[in-house]
């Protein structure tokens, strides 16, 4: 019974990790793609991020099995590694050549009071969004 509890319990974890991997190289390769990467580099950034997180789990894995104290830096890189892959998920940020949704300020590059552009008012109206944004497409 215990050797169907582990065979199965391994199954789980490796179809969750198998799903978890497609999806994250998936949104790796399609931000790297709308930025301008493509070929090989589109390719194989996905599996540096990725690849960072699994190095980092391995070694603190071995360590726990050893029953020595993690190394700073494996903790480090795997800290490193989950903050990139979830600052690089899908956020609903406008892609480059996309509309910038109507609920989304754009950032203006107002000089400040002596600006020339058409309806600004100088410092305090930097983050408000502009007409051409507002109007329905």
């Amino acid at each position: 019974m215990d050797r169907l509890i582990r065979i199965t319990t391994a199954l789980a974890v490796a179809t969750v990790a198998a799903v978890a991997a497609v999806i994250s190289y998936r949104h790796a390769y399609e931000l790297v793609s709308t930025y301008g990467e493509s070929g090989l580099t589109a390719r194989l950034v996905p599996f540096t991020v990725d690849g960072l997180i699994l190095a980092a789990s391995m070694l603190i894995l071995d360590a726990s099995r050893r029953n020595q104290p993690a190394p700073p830096l494996a903790r480090w890189c795997l800290g490193a590694g989950i903050l990139a892959t979830t600052s690089s998920a899908p956020s609903g940020l406008p892609r480059p050549g996309r509309p910038r949704p109507r609920s989304m300020p754009q950032a203006s590059a107002c000089p400040g009071a002596r600006c020339a552009a058409p309806g600004c008012a100088g410092p305090t109206q930097n983050w408000a969004p502009s007409p051409a944004w507002s109007r329905p497409s």
